[in-house]
Parts: C-alpha cells; sequence; structure tokens
C-alpha cells in the first residue's frame, strides 16, 4: 500500500453528525498513529477520546475525503486551506459551527517545513526531564522484548510487506550506486568486529530460509534477467588464499602417495588389503604371532 497524502475523515457510525477532519502526507501512517493514541488514551482531542472509551474503535470509520500534492499541505499564512475547506464543510451544526464535532482547533495547521527556535527546544527538553519513558531513560528489558515481539507480527503481515517493496522499488528503481559509495559499503564491511560477527552468525541459527520447499518463485523472465546481471561478474574468491584446505586438495609440492605406481603394485597394494580385512585397526601379526595362534588352533 502506497503513502497517500490528502484530507482524511474520522467518522461515527452511531452519531453520523460526529467527525474529525485532518490531513497528512501519509494517512495510513496517521490513521495507525490515531488508533494507537486512542488505545493508550492519550489522544489530543478529549472529544474523540471520550467517545472512543464509550462506543469503541468499532463505532468509528476511517475515510479519505480527498487527495492531493504534498505541496498543497504547507500551510499559507499559518493555514492549510484544502483541509481548512473540508473542517467549514463539515462544521456541526448543534454544537459548534465553526468545526466539526471532534476537531480541537478550528484552523488547519502543521508543521511540514516547521523548525522549532532554540527557545522551544530547550523547554521541551526541560518538561521531560525526570519524565518515565522520556529522552535520555533507558527502556526495560520487558518492555523492549514487547516491542520487538510487536513489530515482528507486525512485519508478518503481508500488506506492510507489499508497502516495503514498493517503497524500495520506487527508491532505487533505475538508481546506480557510486563507486564512492562502494567502497565506503565495502569498508564498512571490513571493519566488522569478531564480536559482532559472532552475533550476526548466533542470531541466524535456527532461522528457516525464505524459500524452503518454495518452487517456482521467479519467472523465467526474471532468471534471466539474475543470470545476465551476474555475467562478467568475478568471484569473490579470486586469487584469494583460503583459510582451509579443501578436501581432497593437496599442498603446494606435494607429491602424491601413489605416484609412479605401476598396475602390478597397485595389483598387489589391493590384495594385501584384502588380506588385512578383520584385523583390528589395520594392523598386521607379527611371524610370532601368527606361530601362537597356530599352535592355538592345534590344541
Amino acid at each position: 500500500m502506497l503513502d497517500i497524502c490528502g484530507v482524511y475523515k474520522i467518522q461515527s457510525l452511531m452519531h453520523p453528525d460526529r467527525c474529525y477532519i485532518g490531513s497528512s502526507v501519509n494517512i495510513n501512517n496517521r490513521f495507525y498513529r490515531h488508533k494507537t493514541a486512542l488505545k493508550h488514551k492519550w489522544h489530543h482531542s478529549p472529544i474523540l477520546q471520550s467517545h472512543y472509551d464509550k462506543y469503541g474503535i468499532e463505532d468509528l470509520v476511517f475515510s479519505i475525503v480527498a487527495t492531493c500534492k504534498r505541496e498543497d499541505l504547507i500551510p499559507i499564512n499559518g493555514t492549510i486551506w484544502i483541509e481548512q475547506c473540508f473542517i467549514w464543510a463539515y462544521a456541526h451544526d448543534k454544537h459548534n459551527k465553526e468545526k466539526p464535532y471532534f476537531n480541537v482547533d478550528t484552523n488547519a495547521g502543521n508543521r511540514i517545513n516547521h523548525v522549532d527556535s532554540d527557545e522551544t527546544k530547550e523547554k521541551r527538553h526541560n518538561s521531560m526531564l525526570g519524565k518515565k519513558n522520556a529522552l535520555g531513560n533507558k527502556l526495560s528489558p520487558e518492555t523492549i522484548e514487547k516491542i520487538r515481539i510487536a513489530q515482528i507480527e507486525i512485519n508478518k503481515s503481508e500488506a506492510v510487506r507489499e508497502n516495503k517493496r514498493q517503497k524500495m522499488k520506487g527508491r532505487y528503481l533505475g538508481k546506480k550506486t557510486s563507486d564512492e559509495t562502494k567502497k565506503k559499503q565495502s569498508e564498512a564491511h571490513k571493519n566488522i568486529s569478531d564480536e559482532t560477527r559472532q552475533k550476526m552468525s548466533d542470531s541466524k541459527k535456527g532461522a528457516v530460509p525464505w524459500n524452503k520447499g518454495k518452487t517456482g518463485i521467479f519467472s523465467e523472465e526474471t532468471i534471466s534477467l539474475m543470470s545476465e546481471t551476474r555475467k562478467g561478474r568475478v568471484p569473490w574468491n579470486k586469487n584469494k588464499k583460503l583459510g582451509f584446505t579443501p578436501s581432497g586438495a593437496f599442498k603446494k609440492g606435494m607429491t602424491p602417495w601413489n605416484k609412479g605406481l605401476t598396475k602390478d603394485i597397485n595389483e598387489s597394494l589391493r590384495k594385501i588389503s584384502k588380506s588385512m580385512e578383520g584385523n583390528k585397526n589395520g594392523i598386521r601379526h607379527t611371524p610370532q604371532k601368527e606361530e601362537e595362534e597356530v599352535i592355538n588352533k592345534e590344541d
């Protein structure tokens, strides 16, 4: 699902005359933030929060009223005029003729292209000092684990995956990585510590490959494109010394044990090997040992 920019509405089913009008450059994300705030009882609109507490999320319908360009949501003289027009259109006649029932302000505005002053930043910083979960306070391991599990469940959603795929496709389609960026990426990989490598290895243990048991994942066209992109590439281990000796490989200068042996000698070795079958650890008996065995058999 792609990001949608425009004006949205939150409306009550029980009381259709009650609604909330807002705007966002990413409406789907704003819907999620509204629902999260209502669930945790910290929504900025006390009227909408009170309605939610009484009727529940099932009574609220989240819909898109109109789509527009991002530039259309930049305030002019402090007002977003496209949103302001809908605020006037949905003004609640019975309670307030200037704004919809759930809205807090009569004027539409947002913080696009807005930069806080140093004084405002300092006030916000001081107001958060000493507060639980404020900036500078660390979350407990239990809370971190809950957030991690919740994020895993969210990422399992096919809609979320498709949204990420579309974003990545639009972001990198037709773009090529510069040589400078490639060099930086290469240096970053070289400087990974042994501890980090071990953590990466441990995190992958027990993971099921994404394509396990799946067939026909890629089309013939995709397979052909993948093959073309690999042509001309230099193998990663070309002209590199491996840190291990592959099975069956000989070290440089080593002479094979059977070099120069004739077929007759090889046949003799085969007979000797067969005669040694059954001997413990392949050790031949000495003549004295063989004589003792013959005496024992005669007895």
